[in-house]
């Protein structure tokens, strides 16, 4: 790799991991940036993305995965790229979260000058990138917003999502009382939904011991989610088997090192999962699976994560994210929130 930014094909995505880790560990990314992400999503894509790097000062300070597709509107299709997605809706079902350019710490804003740049200046080492239209980039935060439009680029879309989340120094200052920050209704709700799953048996929440074992939950873990959904008249991304394949690769890369975890509630028999991811101080809940109950003084969501968090509160961690989304159940959980945004850039 020359200094200056440039695009490259992928031909074997694991010959990636050192270069790029060596950049995550002077970044402050997050984990769905992160190698922990990534090489399980490159894995089990079936076309593989470019890779945008720029380097300089001799070494590299920014990377990105980058697709090129032509997607239909007004009946004409439109050459768009997407930054750390493919385009393609079954591939985009991991949905990334608090997306962005890697980039080392202190250099985020010139790394997306230097996006910039190499996609509007064609010449050798653009292959191709620099003929598109529109560019969409989902899931980024507030910052991010804020130097996409420092540059020379419209914003045609922009849509927002919610992101509750638990702050774990709020519920260690109350000596590990989560509930005391919670509404009166939520506590009574927790609170009644443990007391009769109790009445069934045991009330336990467990995690994987490994990642064979949380395939197996997971098994389970998509049967329970699909039946959930169904029920709804909507569809579970597990019924597309890239994302049962994608989510199984996550979890066999991740359980071993500790960056995620797999928990099963279960009193006498399992009532739902969770899967979690675990970077840099935060927890973030990635997928949760429930059992469907009659009784609806049962909450099995709410008990799930309350004991989830529970068992966070004394550290290292000092957020519990519930991930983009307002359902009331998220905001009922949550002590604070912020937003991600979702935006499509039209070429100027």
């Amino acid at each position: 790799m020359g200094t200056g930014a440039q695009f490259e094909t992928i031909d074997n995505p694991a010959s990636l991991a050192g270069r790029w880790r060596d950049l995550e560990s002077r970044a402050e990314s997050s984990f769905f940036t992160s190698w922990h992400w990534m090489g399980p999503w490159l894995a089990t894509l079936r076309q593989k993305p470019m890779l945008f790097s720029w380097r300089t000062g001799g070494r590299v300070v920014a990377v990105a995965l980058v697709s090129l597709r032509r997607i239909r509107r007004r009946l004409l299709p439109v050459p768009t790229l997407f930054l750390n997605q493919t385009g393609d809706p079954a591939e985009d079902k991991a949905y990334i979260e608090y997306n962005t350019l890697l980039a080392e710490a202190g250099r985020e804003s010139e790394a997306f000058v230097a996006f910039h740049k190499a996609l509007t200046s064609a010449g050798e080492a653009d292959n191709g990138m620099t003929h598109w239209q529109r560019l969409r980039l989902a899931g980024l935060p507030g910052a991010d917003v804020a130097r996409v439009q420092a540059l020379n680029w419209r914003i045609v879309e922009k849509t927002e999502s919610l992101v509750p989340y638990v702050d774990l120094a709020k519920v260690r200052e109350h000596e590990g009382r989560y509930r005391d920050l919670l509404s009166r209704n939520t506590r009574q709700s927790i609170a009644r939904s443990e007391r009769l799953y109790k009445d069934a048996g045991p009330l336990e929440l467990a995690a994987a011991g490994n990642a064979e074992q949380a395939l197996s939950w997971l098994d389970h873990h998509a049967r329970l989610q699909i039946a959930r959904l169904q029920a709804k008249g909507r569809t579970s991304s597990f019924e597309t088997p890239l994302f049962r394949t994608f989510v199984a690769a996550l979890l066999r890369a991740n359980i071993p090192t500790g960056t995620a975890e797999m928990l099963r509630l279960s009193a006498g028999a399992p009532i739902g999962y969770l899967i979690n991811f675990k970077y840099r101080r935060q927890v973030m809940n990635y997928q949760a699976a429930m059992t469907e109950v009659d009784d609806q003084r049962l909450k099995p969501g709410l008990l799930s994560h309350a004991m989830a968090i529970a068992r966070h509160a004394d550290g290292p961690y000092d957020r519990y994210s519930l991930l983009a989304g307002g359902d009331r159940y998220k905001t009922s959980l949550a002590t604070d929130r912020e937003h991600l945004y979702w935006l499509t850039v039209r070429r100027s």
